[in-house]
Parts: C-alpha cells; sequence; structure tokens
C-alpha cells in the first residue's frame, strides 16, 4: 500500500470512527483497523492482541533491511518471523522482493569493481 492509500485508510478509519450509522464497509474497516497516534503522528493498527503495526511500502523495504542487520543476514523465514511480531502487513514476498533486489545490488556492484579493476589496469 502506498503513502497516499495508506493516509486514505486512515482517513476512513477516523470518518467510521464518528459515524452516526455505519455501513458495512465502515464495520469491517473498525473490526480491522485502530488508530495510534504516536506523538504528532498517527499509525494505523490491528484490534487485534499484540498490536501490530501497517507499514506504507516506501517504510515496509527500510524495516526489512533493519531487521536484516539486526538478526545478522538469518534468513528469510527468520526474518518473517522478526518482523511479523511487530507489523501487520509484512509478508514471505515482500521479503523475496527485498533479498532479489540486494543479490542484483551486490552484483551491480561486483561488476563495477571488475570494470574499475580493468581500466586501472589499462592506465
Amino acid at each position: 500500500m502506498t503513502r497516499d492509500m495508506y493516509n486514505k485508510l486512515i482517513v476512513k478509519v477516523q470518518e467510521a470512527e464518528l459515524a452516526a450509522k455505519k455501513t458495512p464497509s465502515q464495520n469491517r474497516r473498525l473490526k480491522r483497523f485502530r488508530i495510534i497516534e504516536v506523538g504528532e503522528t498517527k499509525k494505523l493498527s490491528s484490534r487485534s492482541e499484540p498490536i501490530k503495526y501497517y507499514l506504507p511500502a516506501e517504510e515496509i523495504f527500510d524495516i526489512i533491511e533493519a531487521a536484516t542487520v539486526a538478526i545478522g543476514h538469518g534468513g528469510r523465514d527468520r526474518l518473517k518471523t522478526e518482523t511479523s511480531r511487530k507489523y501487520a502487513n509484512m509478508t514471505i514476498n515482500l521479503i523475496n522482493i527485498n533479498t532479489m533486489w540486494r543479490v542484483r545490488l551486490n552484483v551491480s556492484f561486483a561488476s563495477l569493481d571488475k570494470m574499475v579493476t580493468l581500466t586501472d589496469n589499462l592506465i
């Protein structure tokens, strides 16, 4: 979910909380989501215990990177377990996409290093 969709969903949940007569879609939103204010920011979270936060796509990959380093590059399943404890919309697919992106980036840097070495030898 993009940042715009995330913000729109927060607004829709707030509207559902304030509505006198709720529609079926508002009831579904209220059963699934709640809004928690942290400082001046509003975060979308689950109603179930323990509380899990929903993240926009822009933040998900930063969280995956931070968790990867925190668990010592422990693998996909361990990363899924660790991130799922706190975040509701963390999926194996997102972790796989992040891993493929990281592998391609490392291959690109390795290729770049080889090119630099080859050009240094020519000079």
